[in-house]
C-alpha cells in the first residue's frame, strides 16, 4: 500500500487535546495510508521508533537532548525507553525528560492518517 509522509505546520486540535506539556516547540509528520486503522497507535509507535536506526536514536535523544530513556523497563510501560503516559487504541503519548527539557511524542490514528507529533517544553 502506498504511504505518503509529509511535515505539517499546524498542530491539529485532536493532538492539542493530548498535549500535557504546554509546549515551547512542536513538529508534526503525517503519513497518509489506507492501512492507518489496521493497527493500534501503540503498534505504529513501536514500528516508527523501535525500528529507527539505534545510532540515530542515541545521538538525537540521548546525546543532543540528554533525554533519560529507560530501555530496561517492561515493554508494556515503555517504547524504546520512552515512558507511556497515556494511551487508547487510537493514540499513545510517550514522555522523556532531561535536565533542560521535557518531551512528549504523540501518535494519533484518524481514518487514513497516522500523525506523529514531537512536543517539547524547555
Amino acid at each position: 500500500m502506498p504511504v505518503t509522509v509529509v511535515q505539517e505546520r499546524a498542530i491539529p486540535r485532536s493532538i492539542d487535546a493530548l498535549d500535557v506539556l504546554g509546549r515551547d516547540y512542536a513538529d508534526l509528520f503525517v503519513a497518509t495510508t489506507a492501512a492507518a486503522t489496521s493497527a493500534p497507535a501503540e503498534a505504529w509507535a513501536r514500528v516508527a521508533i523501535e525500528q529507527a536506526p539505534a545510532a540515530g536514536r542515541f545521538l538525537a535523544w540521548q546525546v543532543l537532548c540528554a533525554l533519560r530513556l529507560d530501555a530496561g523497563r517492561p515493554a508494556a510501560e515503555h517504547v524504546a525507553g520512552w515512558t507511556v503516559t497515556g494511551r487508547d487504541e487510537h493514540w499513545i503519548r510517550l514522555d522523556a525528560g532531561s535536565w533542560f527539557m521535557r518531551a512528549n511524542m504523540i501518535f494519533l490514528i484518524e481514518r487514513d492518517r497516522v500523525s506523529f507529533a514531537t512536543l517539547v517544553r524547555y
